[in-house]
């Protein structure tokens, strides 16, 4: 009836969220996942919801009351989409297990089991008669399904890389599917013909829709754009483009005296420090920048990206020297690259991401290792200052010691209950420090293999962590804003800030000490001194409407005073 919306989110709260569309109001929170929520959908009749968890869990919600009604173990891996049929009476769910599976929904009883593709399952969707489902994913074709016998009939190629998202017309005569090339392809559903293909997205497409109308497509993309499509000319028709420029990485140079920065909008900025100024923006990548690192000697800058490919960019002269891609992709990689960094000598990279794997890389010659030993994805990879060992922290809530000589996995330290998102060595690479979604920071003895303290007090999973190079204490960033300072000795939080309005997503510290950089979703930068706590810099990339005065301005409903001020104007209440 068009009157709710249901939202999920990968922020790992496992919140899901009920609104009121006419009123902009949250009506419910859904808090009975334990992970990250990949897809939600409501029942044809509207009265019910299904969700797909990194729990590898549905559950079924009363979206009136926002009760759960029942949870399935559903796959053996990551439930990344689930969808109705027309009629309502089959849940369709697709898996990173490579399955899709059929529920009966008066009885949560899998009635079927579809196997053959050869990867993960991205995206399902019923034909309006209930006999197929499409199904797309990570092995970059569209594969359509007999619901009745389980049999893949037929399979649509022409996608080059992963396929995220697919979409079939209110007619089934029209499918529609968004990739990571970015490109979105319109087919015949009956012949397989790919009808045409749009090219106009400079991002990854993250999903994709039809109209009413069975002719017009809309698709979004990681720009945060929003494109019309003819489906049967593949013409854009209409651009839509939306705003918000979170920080993903800071990082703080060797002297202490720039900082780099990566954003939601694919540029890499560095600052500098005692100004404040803007120096340069670094424009090569096409994907989302999961995370900047300089080199040891500061003269450099590796970034790694969902696009696929690692980028070192020279600091003065600001242009890219080397791009590192997998020459076979479908041998050693699938999806984005999450963590990059530097060996103390500069000589080598390590990068992690969607694959599982850890690489090693030769900046030089570009040749690369791969260590495979995760079961799940690579959040944060860290050379130890003893130059012999690297750390690895994964979603499969483990951290692993390898050995950079032999690529053996050394040890596995185990007590996290949830994704492990950041670890970091301390000076002299004895210690470790982790931080996870199950909301603690760890301190581990390397040499033992053995959890030395449990740090609790961070509200939300925790993102970044830190040793400050003095070895006196530890810092850690959280989904709560806050900035954390914990005594090593004690594991006593020393000092707490309520630093971002937002999930604080990277933090680095100065060389002394003294001060600590952070970077939020909130879309600022800010430097904070140490001992007094206090912030002593907010950096910001200029919004659309920065600064403008729009108080006293006649017309402007409430919604059109909040986006106005999301994009920066200023709005004095008292006048």
């Amino acid at each position: 009836d068009g009157e709710k919306l249901v939202s999920s989110s990968i922020d790992g709260t496992g919140i899901i969220k009920i609104w009121d569309v006419g009123t902009g109001r949250c009506i419910h929170n859904l808090r009975e996942h334990t992970g990250w929520i990949w897809s939600v959908t409501f029942s044809p009749d509207g009265q019910t919801i299904a969700s797909g968890c990194n729990d590898n869990t549905i559950k079924i919600w009363n979206a009136n009351t926002g009760e759960c009604l029942q949870t399935i173990a559903a796959h053996n891996a990551w439930v990344l989409s689930v969808t109705f049929s027309v009629d309502g009476k089959i849940l369709a769910s697709g898996s990173y297990d490579k399955t899709i599976k059929l529920w009966d929904v008066e009885t949560w009883n899998c009635i079927r089991t579809f196997t053959g593709s050869e990867d993960a399952i991205w995206s399902v969707a019923f034909t309006p008669d209930g006999e197929k489902i499409a199904s797309c994913g990570f092995e970059k074709i569209i594969r359509l399904w007999n619901v009745k016998t389980g049999e893949c009939y037929q399979k649509l190629a022409g996608h080059k890389k992963e396929i995220k998202m697919l979409a079939v017309s209110n007619d089934g005569k029209t499918l529609a599917s968004g990739c990571f090339e970015p490109a979105v392809k319109f087919w015949d559903a009956e012949t397989g013909e790919c009808l045409a293909t749009g090219k106009e997205h400079q991002a990854p497409i993250r999903t994709i829709a039809f109209c009413s109308d069975n002719k017009t497509v809309a698709t979004g993309d990681n720009d945060q754009i929003i494109k019309l499509w003819d489906a049967q000319t593949g013409k854009c028709v209409k651009t839509f483009q939306g705003y918000t420029n979170s920080v993903w990485s800071v990082a703080l140079s060797p002297d202490g005296k720039q900082i780099a920065s990566s954003h939601l909008d694919a540029v890499i900025r560095l600052w500098d420090v005692e100004t404040g100024e803007c120096l340069q923006n670094l424009r090569g990548h096409i994907g989302l920048i999961w995370a900047v690192v300089f080199s040891p000697d500061g003269t450099q800058i590796a970034s790694c990206s969902d696009d696929e490919s690692i980028m070192v960019w020279d600091v003065n002269a600001g242009c890219c020297r080397q791009t590192f891609r997998y020459p076979n992709p479908t041998e050693h990689y699938q999806g984005g690259i999450w963590t990059v960094a530097f060996s103390y000598c500069g000589q080598f990279l390590a990068s992690g991401g969607q694959d599982a794997t850890v690489k090693i890389w030769d900046i030089n010659t570009g040749n690369y290792r791969v260590w495979q030993g995760h079961q799940s994805w690579v959040w944060r990879v860290e050379f130890n200052p003893d130059g012999k060992t690297l750390a690895s922290g994964s979603d499969d809530h483990t951290i692993k010691i390898w050995d950079i000589q032999t690529g053996e996995c050394m040890q596995t330290l185990q007590g996290h209950t949830n994704n492990v998102r950041s670890i970091a060595f301390s000076t002299d690479g004895q210690f470790l420090v982790s931080g996870s979604e199950d909301s603690k920071v760890k301190l581990w003895d390397v040499r033992m293999g053995v959890c030395e303290k449990t740090l609790h007090g961070h509200q939300g999973l925790v993102w970044p962590v830190k040793f400050a190079p003095n070895g006196k204490f530890v810092i850690s960033g959280g989904q709560d804003g806050t900035l954390r300072f914990w005594d090593i000795s004690t594991g006593e939080c020393l000092k707490i800030s309520e630093a971002h309005n937002d999930h604080i997503s990277s933090l680095d510290c100065s060389r002394n000490s003294r001060m600590v950089i952070t970077g939020s979703l909130d879309e600022t930068i800010k430097c904070w001194d140490v001992e007094s706590g206090d912030c002593l810099k907010t950096l910001r990339v200029p919004r659309p409407y920065e600064g403008m005065n729009i108080t006293g301005v006649k017309g402007l409903t409430d919604a059109h005073l909040e986006m106005l001020k999301t994009l920066g104007a200023v709005f004095n209440q008292e006048n």
